[in-house]
């Protein structure tokens, strides 16, 4: 549950449509099935590996790279089932894909190991440099996320491949140790959380309780909204159903009426 957790809040954070509710419904699954004391928990305790979606994911990988757009449901079915009765034939695999055993000499993997230092050590001192010097470029909260200007990598990007600290509502501060609104010691040293949050020690295990309260916030908020957004899908597909079947109804009384009226003419 954990890791689907994880899963969640990653694709949370990247706005992943689809993706980002369906963790939360099995997880609510899951949640409802412990308690009720379900069957298919000890299912999925001694055979969770057996729960895997990549053969089905690979597959339709495959069948997309096949069809085009203007492909009808006929056409795509006959290279669904080209692609099903080719699976597991190696030969393109053989002729275009040799394989490769790449060595090198311990000369070479020295000279590469310097330049891997020499670019970090210049990346890392760039950045030290230029603290404080990206800066937002474009913001409207109705629409699009943040995007940044990242000077040393030369590049712009959303906010969203930044630390889930620079989503929250409250942002990391550059020019103080600890993130706390309330805390005024600004000197002590503290830790920096994997979120991107700092705090004093004894802010964070002590009056945070061991948790960054400002990315909980942000979660709750992600949990309830995409929670939201799913049942109002599942209600208008109720409502779509019923309309549908309520349609149906009508036609068929419209027929019955229709050989009714013929009946009586006849007579």
């Amino acid at each position: 549950m954990e890791a689907m957790f994880r899963v969640w809040t990653v694709f949370f954070q990247y706005q992943r449509k689809h993706y980002n509710k369906l963790p939360l419904m099995f997880l609510s699954d899951v949640f409802y099935w412990f308690s009720t004391n379900h069957p298919i928990l000890q299912t999925l305790t001694e055979s969770i590996h057996v729960f895997n979606n990549y053969y089905i994911e690979n597959f339709h990988s495959s069948l997309r790279q096949q069809i085009h757009g203007s492909n009808m449901a006929d056409q795509i079915i006959q290279e669904a089932q080209i692609i099903d009765q080719m699976h597991g034939n190696n030969s393109f695999m053989n002729v275009f894909a040799e394989s490769h055993n790449i060595r090198y000499s311990a000369r070479q993997l020295e000279y590469l190991e310097k330049c891997t230092t020499l670019f970090l050590l210049k990346l890392f001192t760039d950045v030290y440099r230029n603290l404080g010097g990206s800066k937002i470029i474009s913001f409207d909260e109705h629409t699009k996320p943040k995007k940044y200007e990242f000077p040393i990598l030369k590049t712009e990007n959303e906010i969203d491949i930044l630390p889930m600290a620079w989503n929250t509502s409250h942002i990391p501060h550059n020019d103080r140790c600890c993130d706390l609104e309330d805390c005024i010691d600004s000197c002590e040293v503290g830790l920096v959380l994997i979120c991107g949050h700092a705090y004093h020690y004894e802010c964070f295990f002590f009056k945070l309780e061991s948790q960054c309260q400002y990315c909980i916030d942000y979660l709750s908020r992600g949990i309830k909204k995409n929670c939201k957004a799913f049942q109002k899908t599942l209600e208008s597909l109720d409502k779509k159903a019923k309309a549908q079947d309520l349609n149906k109804q009508e036609a068929t009384e419209d027929i019955e009426s229709d050989d009714n009226t013929s009946d009586e003419n006849f007579f």
